[in-house]
């Protein structure tokens, strides 16, 4: 099995274990490269690769940005937007990015994001 059917099996799992909280899910790398993604099909043909990957190279920027001024490394970033969040969480060299609902159950999502992050640990390699 090739790391990017490996990953999209794990993004499914989280989509279908938070059905009602997450709409869609992906896994880049940290220059916005998307590895697999998942999505809820009310949302797939809006939520596009391109658009994706521009999530990703933000997130990646701000884990970046706050690591130069902070000194530290940054472990999560949420930003609230009109019909929901997005999240990111760093996973070594990569970026977990999950889409919500209008109103998320943000503490659960957070500890599923932080399971995954360490599948996708290993299953990465970093």
């Amino acid at each position: 099995m090739s790391i990017r059917v490996a990953v999209r099996s794990i993004l499914e799992d989280l989509m279908n274990r938070l059905r009602d909280e997450v709409v869609g899910c992906a896994v880049s790398t940290m220059d916005g490269f998307i590895i697999s993604s998942a999505a809820l099909p009310s949302i797939s043909s809006r939520l596009s690769s391109e658009k994706l990957s521009e999530l990703g190279e933000i997130a990646s920027k701000i884990f970046h940005e706050i690591e130069e001024v902070e000194g530290t490394k940054t472990r999560s970033i949420v930003i609230r937007g009109s019909n929901g969040y997005i999240l990111s969480i760093a996973v070594d060299d990569a970026l977990l990015l999950i889409l919500t609902s209008e109103n998320p159950n943000l503490g659960l999502i957070l500890d599923e994001m932080r399971a995954v992050g360490g599948k996708l640990k290993e299953l990465l390699g970093y």
